[in-house]
């Protein structure tokens, strides 16, 4: 066991440090830029190094946005829209060159229309001449090229310039370079020289000249986004050892944008060292924090027996010490939140509940190391937060305490907001830092108060803690079990008093659980209570039953009172560690008596007839209610008793224990053993010490 806790305070120490340096390797600074708009700073903060500022992240994108604005819609000449264009105006002409079209304009029109082209009959007439329909289909033709090559603008365009995109160049372009609609359609018309021919290429336009420069969506979006990335990151420069911030000012906008700038700057440059200074760290953290834990473990020896907390109980202090180094980390190193915020106040409540207030306060204490350990000496927070915590320990009567009406956070409060106040005025701080830490640390015992009231009876059943409340609950003699052994088996219920003050009185002397002991002592019988005729203390005539029973059965009678106490204190609720005690009182011993009968009568068994199931008690406290229960009732079946009998039967009993192997599983040493018999002594000696025998007193007359 003691390797095994050794060993749980290593693997802690690893793991904090180890975390220190994942979540936050490096923290010489960064405690200090953590601050707020309008904070006042509490300290001059001057530039360790020279430095870029940066733009924030709305100033930065709205310069981008205005870049983008300024960018102007980009265009380009559709290749589609021309090669349709010219395929038009190649259809039209293609109607004229049937064979019956010399002689039937009427159906070309209707023809052509029936297809989208709007032809007068004049027109259909005019090129249904071949030479005519020649030349004007050679001038339209090599027109309308040359005009779509140079482009037609849209009609709604209004600037006196466009951006055009030809191939892979982009350039702006004078309108009057280009041409509109109106202007590319007067440019084919006033170009032919016969007033006829110009009335049919009026219609031909019509029906083929279109606009050809449109938007380029993708090119237009390149080059936003080029303009975008034009923007400058950073707005200047701050120089080595140059004033950000003096002391006392209140902080700016544009402050904390340097103070972010610099806390980029200083990741920037932890790359160069990232390995030399990881070890560091790692160092650093390890032992200071093995250390504290170290320290943890020697204290405890010197407040309360270390062995009386199971693997399970130091697994979860060491748990709780990992947690609140957990959430110091993340909270004030990693997301730079004030450490008044920490619950550090439920860990205190956890322990006091679950164990002490001895331990609790040890453990709060060393808490507080731990935190200005990992806070790189940020003291005064954690310092507040320490104080206002052990105010639950001084609080009289604390087991009477209704923790689940809040109760416990208004004595908690009440500290904090004095503490505060105190230190506060100390440092000349202002009202509203005051305020300000008051309210966080309203916030970390309201926190504190709500998890301890939701994870208390978890952590009870899960790590297996019997507190003192539960077993000073259970030393009430109202409590129905002991109700039932005091009206159905008095005899038994009289034994179990005594075994619990021999129990207690031992316990208490070697540093045990002494309520444990005595909580055990009272329930370790209860079994009887299934079948009360078979014991000797309670029913005089048990004899004349076993009488009437072969051996094996009387002893299975007997040993019987084990399995049936374990049920009926399971379906009470009883606690796992009385439970224990119940199945583990007896050890797997002889029963002599109804052995040695089976021995007289020559009758054939199995040793384990004879024998109770165990297992041996793996506790002091088993161990103890071990002994008391046998002495107690040896002592109770002798004709003479005087101070001599009594401590030859403990020694007796404890040697012959332990010669059968009863207490091999106990972590018992023989010094302790030699403590137990001398508290149980004096207690045996006046419960059946011989009394005076007083004279009759004879009336005189």
């Amino acid at each position: 066991m003691k390797d095994r806790k050794n060993t749980l305070i290593l693997i802690s120490a690893i793991l904090i440090s180890l975390m220190q340096v994942v979540f936050n390797p490096f923290r010489s600074w960064e405690r200090t830029l953590n601050l707020n708009q309008g904070q006042i700073a509490e300290r001059e903060i001057v530039a360790p190094i020279e430095f870029d500022i940066y733009k924030s992240p709305a100033r930065l994108e709205r310069e981008q946005k205005e870049a983008e604005e300024q960018v102007k819609d980009i265009y380009t000449i559709s290749d589609n829209i021309t090669f349709n264009a010219l395929r038009n105006l190649d259809i039209i002409f293609r109607h004229f060159e049937k064979p019956d079209s010399m002689s039937n304009s009427a159906t070309l029109q209707e023809e052509l229309k029936s297809k989208g082209y709007n032809l007068s009959q004049e027109t259909c007439q005019y090129l249904i001449n071949q030479q005519l329909r020649n030349k004007i289909y050679d001038y339209t033709a090599e027109k309308v090229a040359r005009i779509f090559e140079i482009g037609i603008y849209p009609e709604n365009y209004s600037d006196s310039k466009i951006t055009v995109k030809r191939k892979n160049n982009v350039r702006d372009y004078n309108l009057f370079k280009l041409y509109g609609y109106e202007e590319a359609r007067d440019k084919l018309i006033d170009g032919f020289s016969d007033n006829a021919g110009k009335a049919v290429i009026a219609e031909i336009a019509d029906n083929v000249l279109v606009v050809n420069i449109i938007q380029a969506q993708n090119a237009t979006s390149q080059e936003k986004q080029r303009a975008r990335l034009q923007v400058p990151l950073t707005a200047g420069k701050v120089l080595k050892n140059e004033t950000i911030i003096r002391k006392g000012e209140r902080v700016r906008e544009e402050q904390l944008q340097v103070l972010q700038s610099l806390h980029k700057a200083l990741d920037e440059q932890k790359v160069e060292n990232q390995n030399y200074k990881a070890i560091l760290s790692v160092i650093g953290t390890f032992l200071s924090v093995l250390l504290v834990l170290v320290m943890f473990k020697l204290f405890i020896k010197t407040i309360d027996d270390f062995r009386q907390y199971t693997e399970k109980q130091y697994l979860l202090l060491l748990i709780m010490f990992f947690t609140v180094s957990l959430l110091t980390i993340v909270i004030c190193n990693r997301f730079g939140i004030s450490a008044m915020i920490l619950p550090l106040s439920f860990f205190t409540i956890v322990v006091m509940q679950l164990f002490n207030r001895k331990l609790a306060f040890l453990y709060t204490t060393l808490q507080f190391f731990l935190v200005v350990i990992l806070t790189q000496g940020q003291y005064l927070q954690p310092l507040l937060l320490t104080l206002s915590a052990l105010a639950v320990l001084i609080v009289p009567n604390y087991n009477k305490i209704n923790i689940r009406q809040l109760s416990v956070s208004i004595y908690i409060m009440i500290f904090l907001v004095l503490f505060t106040i105190g230190f506060g005025l100390n440092q000349l701080l202002s009202f509203g830092i005051i305020m300000q830490r008051i309210l966080y640390g309203g916030i970390s015992v309201f926190i504190s108060t709500i998890l301890a009231l939701s994870l208390i009876p978890y952590l009870e059943v899960r790590f297996e803690i019997v507190t003192r409340q539960q077993l000073l609950e259970l030393l009430n003699l109202e409590n129905p079990l002991l109700k039932r052994l005091s009206k159905e088996i008095p005899g038994t219920y009289h034994h179990c008093l005594v075994v619990g003050n021999l129990a207690e009185s031992a316990a208490e002397a070697i540093g045990a659980n002494h309520l444990l002991a005595r909580v055990g002592s009272y329930f370790h019988d209860i079994g009887k209570l299934s079948n009360t005729k078979v014991f000797i203390e309670n029913n005089p005539a048990a004899a004349r039953i076993h009488d009437d029973l072969l051996p094996n059965q009387s002893a299975y009678a007997i040993k019987k009172h084990i399995s049936a106490g374990i049920e009926l204190a399971k379906n009470a609720g009883l606690p796992k560690q009385v439970i224990a005690i119940i199945s583990q009182h007896h050890g797997t011993s002889v029963i002599k008596y109804f052995r040695n009968k089976a021995i007289e009568s020559n009758l054939e068994f199995e040793d384990h007839e004879f024998r109770y199931d165990g297992p041996l008690p793996q506790t002091r406290e088993a161990a103890i209610i071990m002994i008391a229960d046998i002495v107690e009732s040896h002592s109770k079946a002798m004709n003479e008793i005087n101070p001599e009998i009594i401590d030859n039967l403990l020694h007796e009993t404890v040697n012959k224990l332990i010669h059968e192997g009863q207490l091999a599983e106990a972590p018992l040493t023989l010094k302790e053993l030699n403590k137990i018999i001398k508290a149980m002594h004096p207690i045996l000696t006046g419960v059946y010490s011989t009394r005076i025998e007083y004279p009759e007193d004879h009336d005189r007359n």
